[in-house]
């Protein structure tokens, strides 16, 4: 388990009434903490009048970064793609502010997320219906305020912080991150000029919601920024597809793939481009989490993003998941 990027900001009944009186949401009922998330605070309120998300925002999160989020939630609400809708002040406004913490309210989405045990062909299928539906969804819309594309420039620091650390304490394992990364950095970084799309950033199982076995949509639009749509489906796919055991399941990759081809969604990408995509984001995620794993005096095999990546630079798994993926991408099989 990882620990949190920031620490949880705590909120008592005083906060409660005074986000329930700003946004006018009625008497409050009851609060609670919610999400399993590394970076924002989400609480779950009851009020006189619904249910709906508090989510306070780290100490150097934005206002223009924040409307990039809530911009975006709107034109899905306004287009018909269903997930959380933002709830405004009277006279228009979508942010507060808590005791320094910028804010917003949103509406609650009920259901359960899943857990990386409860994934499954007909989930993966799911997933890659919906994520076409989202990428119709937002195609050519650009949202207000703005979001750094991590990809171009903060990955490749991340990064070149993780390997100076790895070579002095992880020689082999450095060795292996550093040639996977030397593979791909310019493939998706650095010069990367686009063409750029809305990308969700951080469509995994937690991030999804389902009722009864169904779908319902997609939840946490935080991390979402301009990007490349190729890395979306990749993070699709990648996230939908591995078990526990952190080894890609080419069955579970090959429905992604295929649900997302059957229903309208595009561009399919070639198997050698996702599988490349595959092993930029086992990198742009290492970069994250791992020095957090290293500091709890966790192994450098501790980490999911690492042994997946071992996994992607195996031969003989990357072949087998290279032609489950051609295959789907095809033929549609």
């Amino acid at each position: 388990m990882t620990d949190r990027l920031h620490e949880l900001f705590s909120v008592d009944d005083h906060d409660v009434d005074f986000v329930s009186d700003t946004f006018a949401l009625g008497k409050p009922l009851s609060w609670e903490p919610c999400g399993g998330g590394l970076v924002n605070s989400n609480f779950r309120l009851e009020t006189s009048t619904g249910t709906y998300l508090l989510r306070c925002y780290p100490d150097e999160r934005t206002a223009s970064e924040v409307m990039f989020e809530v911009s975006l939630l709107g034109h899905l609400d306004r287009v018909g793609f269903p997930g959380p809708v933002p709830v405004s002040i009277a006279g228009g406004d979508h942010v507060g502010t808590l005791r320094g913490r910028l804010f917003t309210v949103l509406t609650y989405i009920k259901g359960a997320t899943v857990t990386q045990d409860e994934l499954s062909v007909d989930l993966a299928e799911q997933v890659g219906q919906k994520y076409a539906q989202f990428r119709r969804a937002v195609a050519g819309f650009r949202p207000a305020g703005a979001r750094e594309n991590p990809d171009v420039r903060e990955v490749g620091e991340l990064m070149e912080s993780l390997l100076a650390d790895l070579h002095g304490s992880h020689p082999a394992e450095a060795a292996l991150v550093a040639s996977s990364w030397a593979a791909v950095q310019q493939l998706f970084s650095g010069a990367q000029e686009g063409p750029f799309e809305v990308l969700h950033g951080d469509l995994f199982y937690e991030n999804v919601i389902v009722e009864a076995g169904r779908l319902v949509t997609f939840i946490d639009y935080d991390d979402a920024y301009l990007g490349l749509p190729l890395l979306d489906l990749a993070l699709v796919v990648m996230e939908f597809a591995t078990p526990p055991d952190n080894r890609m399941d080419p069955d579970l990759a090959a429905a992604v793939l295929r649900a997302f081809r059957e229903h309208g969604g595009e561009p399919t990408p070639s198997p050698a481009d996702l599988l490349d995509a595959l092993t930029f984001l086992c990198c742009k995620f290492m970069a994250y989490t791992l020095p957090l794993n290293l500091r709890r005096g966790e192994n450098i095999t501790d980490n999911d993003y690492f042994r997946r990546l071992e996994h992607l630079r195996d031969d003989t798994r990357r072949r087998a998941l290279g032609e489950a993926l051609a295959l789907a991408a095809e033929t549609g099989a």
